[in-house]
């Protein structure tokens, strides 16, 4: 079977659905499937570029096209690619910030329908739109019906033969408006690395405990930004709370990349606690570094909101490398509060192993082969 994917960007490390692209390339290419894609809105490219990129020692030819093409440009250059490999499948990856900077790609739809052909097109939803509740400010709102309204149009232009989304939460919003989606969870973003001495060493010299010591503390990660520290900071005071009664130190690690906000949060949370606690944060690190620090955590802390934890790579992470998750809680989605509290719990009793990319590439292919009859409604 042939798939190409469609999606923004495809810069390592700089988009996120561009790394999972990436990631889900190398499990299909791994079952003999053969793989390509095209990142339709390079923003950092001034021409176009084809190249190979590789994930996990198997790589893929994909074309990039800069965000300053036309859109007849585009077109043409994309045809031609999809034209010379003859997919028997189109899978678009959306998020609607990645085709146009405001989150409005009105040319989109238009050239999706012109992508004919004799190959079956599937959607996979990683966001819908934005205000989708009525508790949202109303400047989102505004801009999410416009978001909205591309959305549909893409749909019923494109006319997809299976659509997905990762979570509970958008397949409701979806069933909404008479649209019928699969649920194609997220995976992990950090696979499960050999337990490594060297590695082991490193992290406690960035953590500032001698490994005599380890057994000695209760070690809770943050992984990326924190923009609540209300919630996170009682989660905090508990896990203290708790240790205290083991006997224990407790130390808070902070991993990843946190913008400014993020940083001064942290911040704050340290001086909060100052007095007991110990703060570390560790800068971006190895895929190796981050999985064996997760094989060393007792807690993990989510800082994604409650509502949106399905489509969490870093949630996807912890719970593969086994981390009990807290999860705090998220401001309330008065027409889907149910949905998401039923969902969550459903990926609380998940077991490790089904956060991994091949689970979920498995999962892809029972999706796209047989494919399941979807009949598609429209307003």
């Amino acid at each position: 079977m042939k798939i190409i994917f469609l999606c923004g960007s495809l810069e390592p490390g700089r988009d996120g659905v561009g790394d999972y692209v990436r990631r889900l390339a190398g499990e299909l290419i791994k079952r003999g499937l053969q793989v390509a894609a095209v990142a339709l809105f390079e923003r950092e490219l001034a021409f176009e570029k084809q190249e190979r990129q590789q994930c996990d020692n198997v790589s893929f030819c994909v074309l990039r096209l800069p965000s300053r093409l036309s859109v007849d440009k585009r077109l043409f250059l994309t045809k031609e690619y999809i034209g010379n490999i003859n997919p028997e499948w189109i899978s678009l990856q959306y998020v609607p910030y990645s085709f146009q900077t405001k989150g409005l790609p009105a040319w989109l739809p238009k050239f999706l329908q012109k992508l004919s052909g004799e190959s079956k097109r599937h959607i996979m939803f990683h966001e819908l739109w934005i205000g989708f509740t009525r508790i949202s400010p109303l400047k989102h709102r505004l801009i999410g019906y416009f978001q909205r309204l591309i959305l549909l149009k893409m749909i019923k232009k494109f006319h997809p033969d299976l659509i997905t989304s990762t979570n509970g939460l958008y397949q409701s919003i979806l069933m909404h408006q008479s649209i019928k989606s699969e649920i194609l969870p997220l995976f992990s973003n950090i696979p499960v690395a050999p337990r490594d001495p060297l590695l082991k060493r490193a992290i406690l010299k960035g953590l500032e405990i001698e490994a005599h010591e380890l057994q000695e503390w209760w070690l809770v990660g943050i992984f990326g930004n924190v923009h609540d520290s209300t919630r996170i900071e009682k989660i905090i005071e508990d896990q203290w709370q708790n240790t205290k009664q083991k006997c224990k130190n407790l130390a808070v690690v902070g991993v990843g990349k946190m913008d400014t906000v993020g940083t001064k949060t942290f911040k704050q949370l340290e001086q909060t606690f100052k007095s007991g606690i110990k703060f570390i944060h560790l800068s971006e690190q190895s895929h190796e570094y981050i999985s064996n620090l997760l094989q060393m955590l007792h807690v993990g802390i989510s800082c994604t909101p409650s509502q949106h934890i399905g489509k969490s790579g870093v949630y996807a992470a912890m719970r593969l490398h086994n981390v009990n998750v807290i999860i705090p809680d998220g401001e309330i989605v008065p027409e889907y509060d149910s949905t998401i509290k039923k969902y969550n719990n459903e990926l609380l009793k998940r077991p490790s192993e089904v956060w991994g990319a091949s689970f979920i590439a498995q999962l892809f292919l029972e999706l796209l082969n047989p494919v399941h009859s979807f009949k598609i409604y429209y307003d």
